[in-house]
């Protein structure tokens, strides 16, 4: 029987993540920066002179594109994290894996071995049918309690194991969700710190055209990252 503690050790439980304070104070900093270049091209790119004329009603897009390194860069953040938390993802899969190796190991050999114990008793039984001796009749009633007794026995250590086995593999399908999860849980830290990113950088286009639509690509994972996060679907 797997005790509860090692349980707890085969579980992969998905954490919420925090990323390092230099890494916001770095967006917030790379953002005040360029703000004033991107209120530049921005009204460039849609044909408003500068100086702005106050009083003047400017027309603006639905929504405006950002380029910027600093969205590559936190999309490696991205994908840092996500082989990290990989790593201790598949060290919980592979202990998990022998084990239920293992136990499936334990299974097929308790059932070989009752199905043995019960054609030996099933001998002792027909022999027990057409035997007429006393003294062998008593012999054999005697090897056939015992062998039921063995028997029963071994059926309750099967049942455990399969207990056993029922646990383990939902301990997997539970880890494999909270990997999904997981996975989930950094996306949504790093688009976060994307967004804020961009609405930042584009602070003084908001404050002075009271435009905040923008928009930008989501970078795609290396190749090594889309293909852990494929095998997580």
């Amino acid at each position: 029987m797997i005790s509860l503690h090692e349980i707890e050790n085969l579980k992969y439980i998905s954490k919420d993540i925090e990323f390092s304070f230099w890494t916001k104070l770095k967006n917030r900093i790379i953002a005040r920066h360029g703000r004033k270049a991107l209120f530049r091209r921005f009204c460039a790119d849609n044909g408003i002179d500068l100086p702005l004329v106050e009083g003047r009603k400017y027309i603006i897009p639905k929504e405006y594109e950002i380029n910027h390194e600093r969205i590559i860069y936190l999309g490696a953040v991205r994908d840092k994290a996500i082989f990290a938390f990989h790593e201790a993802y598949e060290e919980k899969k592979l202990e998990l894996d022998s084990r239920i190796a293992r136990k499936k190991e334990d299974i097929d050999n308790r059932e070989t071995f009752i199905r043995h114990k019960e054609e030996v008793l099933d001998k002792i039984r027909a022999n027990l049918r057409k035997e007429k001796d006393p003294a062998a009749i008593i012999t054999y009633q005697s090897q056939e309690d015992l062998l039921k007794t063995e028997v029963e026995n071994q059926k309750q250590v099967l049942d455990e194991y399969n207990n056993d086995m029922a646990m383990l593999l939902k301990i997997g399908r539970d880890n494999d969700d909270n990997w999904k999860h997981q996975i989930t849980i950094i996306e949504a830290g790093i688009g976060e710190l994307m967004s804020s990113f961009v609405r930042n950088l584009g602070k003084l286009i908001t404050d002075q055209l009271d435009f905040q639509d923008f928009i930008y690509d989501v970078p795609d994972y290396s190749e090594k990252v889309s293909n852990i996060v494929k095998g997580a679907k």
